[in-house]
């Protein structure tokens, strides 16, 4: 019996992001219920240090007299009662918040940058409630995900854990900017979204269709053609907050540090409590999730923070237990069931458990269908392992020989289509890119068929020499599994812009010609390559709309709106010897 509470606590607590959707009669079906056995109090107005109040929903047991931890969850995505059966039944109190700004909260919506200040006002005001016992935990992906870290960066002392799913945690190296690009549909289509349900919408102040007709399953990528990217366009319907969100972005290109107030990753210090983090390799945040893991556990605010952060990270897009493209593993989200119950039993109600004895990292081995425990990303058993490019060919030793690079042209009006991969609003997960390998602007790399199995587990990352014609251009990488009937499906890419190749802060233009070296981070997975297959790295300039384009100019590139073809050229030599490094698993 104990065991179903446990299950189903979780399941009811993971699902109650998706039930933002509940309105009408089923909203009001689900308050009734609840009703029957527990107290519940909707739109409860919390106020915060600036007088502005937050609306939230609470369910707690009928106990006269009895105190309970309360489980809470805030949200941009309209606040409901989900979660609340499971958390009842295992004892907790249930709490769901809209942000400020957001639905029925008063305020003006500013993303990411009130959520601090305010979660600590609520974790207060929640510990001082005569039904509380003074202890709050927090759970929710996403967004949701990302005010558990907004919270505990400010250390609530009522705060004793934290459980984020798929959480946005460092806004400089993975959020916002990815190699120097802004990452367009994650950051502008998700903007675009928000703004389409923003109070000024909701309250008929503009005209909806303005902003419906740019979503992301009608015109959005129309949108994503149009220069300046300073413009903010549809956002301004929504109002100035997401302008400033979309602008703190384009406006801070070259000035790193701007988000440091809400990245997690840079602050780590600043979190004390327990963290559960439950993360997916073909996710949006799957890198910065990784690094937050290593972060708290090296440089964690408390010995509970740098002993007690967990990371379970499986074959997952944005959408946890749920296909990556192409690729589906069933099995990897059974594991998923025991571990928020297991969590909050020990963190919320002091019990000892298993989780006192989980490991920081468990991954899950794409094609050994195997969870593996480690204490190290990459694990300490794994080995560098570098494949050097030729023509045509990756090739485990260094060239030896004179050869002339690989060439091509690229042209912005006409990039490369994105298929896949680390996405948010288009199609995401493993795609097969046999189409996109017979475009000239696209260089394909193969090795010869494998003799055995080969596990990729860690950091990919590419290095490669280059050149152009133009003073400014990018160089995308893309790891890919090819199959024995041809398909070529992604593991991981990256991309570079070759004018912050050392840095956002210290832009360095090319030289017609010139040779420069630029690493191209491909983030990290855990994946066999089978004995048959082959590995294969594409190489080009674009990746369209996932990262914005750039234009080959020297303009800074917020403002740029004339492009120009660029002639790009790859290099593997014996003095430029060029090579993607892998760690495998013996």
């Amino acid at each position: 019996m104990r065991m179903t509470r446990r299950l189903w606590l979780a399941f009811a607590v993971c699902v109650a992001p998706a039930a933002a959707c509940l309105g009408g009669a089923k909203g009001e079906g689900l308050l009734e219920a609840l009703r029957k056995h527990a107290i519940v109090e909707t739109d409860v107005m919390v106020p915060m240090r600036d007088g502005v109040k937050l609306a939230t929903d609470i369910a707690r047991p009928k106990a006269d007299g009895a105190k309970f931890p309360v489980i809470l969850m805030r949200t941009p995505y309209r606040k409901n009662l989900g979660g609340a059966s499971g958390a009842l039944l295992g004892g907790y109190a249930f709490a769901s918040q809209d942000v400020r700004g957001r639905y029925n909260s008063e305020g003006d919506h500013r993303p990411f940058l009130d959520d601090p200040n305010d979660a600590f006002d609520t974790i207060a005001w929640f510990a001082a409630q005569p039904w509380c016992d003074g202890n709050v935990g927090m759970t929710g992906g996403s967004y949701v995900g990302f005010t558990q870290l907004a919270a505990a960066m400010t250390r609530p002392p009522a705060l004793r854990c934290i459980a984020p799913s798929v959480p946005p945690s460092d806004f400089e190296n993975g959020v916002v900017f990815y190699g120097g690009t802004i990452r367009q549909e994650l950051v502008q289509g998700w903007l675009i979204g928000q703004a389409g349900s923003s109070q000024r919408v909701q309250r008929k102040e503009v005209p909806a269709e303005e902003l419906q007709k740019w979503q992301p399953h009608r015109n959005f990528m129309e949108w994503c053609w149009h220069l300046p990217l300073s413009d903010p366009g549809p956002l301004a319907l929504g109002g100035q907050g997401y302008v400033d969100c979309w602008l703190n972005g384009v406006n801070n290109w070259e000035k790193p540090g701007s988000w440091r107030q809400v990245s997690a990753v840079q602050r780590a210090e600043d979190i004390q409590v327990p963290t559960l983090i439950v993360a997916g390799f073909y996710d949006i945040f799957a890198q910065e999730n990784l690094d937050l893991l290593l972060a708290l556990r090296a440089r964690g605010g408390s010995d509970l923070a740098r002993k007690h952060s967990h990371i379970v990270i499986g074959p997952w897009p944005h959408g946890i237990g749920g296909p990556a493209g192409d690729l589906a593993f069933p099995a990897a989200g059974r594991a998923l069931g025991p571990l928020q119950p297991t969590w909050l039993a020990r963190w919320l109600k002091g019990q000892p458990n298993d989780a006192d004895k989980w490991p920081p990292i468990r991954a899950y081995i794409m094609g050994q269908d195997r969870w593996l425990d480690t204490d190290t990303w990459p694990p300490a058993a794994s080995r560098p392992m570098r494949f050097y490019l030729a023509a045509g060919k990756l090739a485990p030793e260094p060239p030896k020989a004179d050869q002339p690079p690989s060439a091509f042209t690229y042209d912005p009006a006409k990039p490369v289509p994105t298929l896949g991969g680390t996405n948010l609003i288009i199609p995401k997960g493993m795609k097969d890119h046999r189409k996109n390998a017979e475009r000239p602007d696209v260089l394909s790399f193969l090795t010869e068929l494998l003799d055995n199995d080969l596990a990729v587990v860690g950091r990919l990352r590419a290095h490669l020499f280059v050149s152009s014609s133009a003073p400014d251009t990018d160089f995308t990488a893309m790891l890919l599994d090819v199959r024995p009937d041809g398909y070529r499906g992604n593991i991981q890419d990256g991309i570079v812009r070759c004018r912050y190749r050392e840095g956002r802060a210290t832009p360095k233009l090319l030289k017609p010609g010139e040779i420069v070296q630029v690493e191209i981070d491909l983030w990290s997975t855990a994946y066999t390559f089978k004995k048959g297959h082959r590995i294969g790295l594409h190489v080009s300039s674009s990746n369209f709309p996932r990262f914005d384009r750039n234009l080959n100019v020297a303009h800074p590139p917020a403002t740029w709106t004339q492009p120009q073809a660029a002639h790009n050229k790859v290099h593997h030599d014996p003095a430029h010897p060029s090579f993607i490094e892998l760690s495998v698993l013996p």
